[in-house]
């Protein structure tokens, strides 16, 4: 029998604005998890929780971020 795990994201305030230069930024619904989203969390992008307003507007209700992303590898070589 396998075990479900469950990731408890961490939680930021919503970027002002919302999607920023320089920084991944990926969109996901209210319950939505996939690989993709586990790779970029872990990666540290920002997850923007997106959902429907009553005027059936998309809204940024939530927005995650890992606050201990894995380090990035640098593997260019060392210029002479």
């Amino acid at each position: 029998m396998s075990e479900k795990v469950v990731m408890v994201l961490h939680e930021i305030p919503i970027p002002n604005p919302p999607i920023q230069k320089g920084k991944l930024s990926l969109t996901m619904s209210p319950g939505q998890w996939d690989t993709v989203l586990e790779i970029a969390y872990e990666e540290g992008a920002v997850l923007l929780e997106v959902d429907t307003d009553k005027h059936g507007n998309e809204i940024i209700t939530k927005a995650y971020q890992n606050p201990n992303p894995n380090p990035v590898i640098d593997d260019k070589p060392e210029a002479a």
